[in-house]
């Protein structure tokens, strides 16, 4: 996704996520210069979302866009088995 803005919408927690390996989060720091916790992850339906733990019981979640001439939701292909 190299040269294109990537957005992050606020979304309620998802009920099923799990750790996903192929994005690579930012790193970024509170107003105190502590680093953010963040980690990504995959929904039910694909889409990948980004897991923030600001504190013990601040945890936001983002579902990652992608804008380019319009905004589009970045998803992970799923490969099935024929057969």
């Amino acid at each position: 996704m190299k040269g294109r803005e990537v957005h992050r919408v606020l979304v309620p927690p998802p009920m099923g996520a799990k750790p996903y390996d192929g994005w690579v989060p930012c790193q970024p720091v509170d107003y105190k210069g502590d680093r953010i916790q963040v980690t990504a992850h995959i929904d039910e339906w694909g889409h990948v979302l980004e897991r923030w733990q600001f504190n013990e019981t601040d945890v936001r979640w983002y579902k990652l866009e992608k804008y380019d001439e319009r905004r589009v939701t970045i998803k992970v292909e799923r490969k099935t088995s024929v057969g």
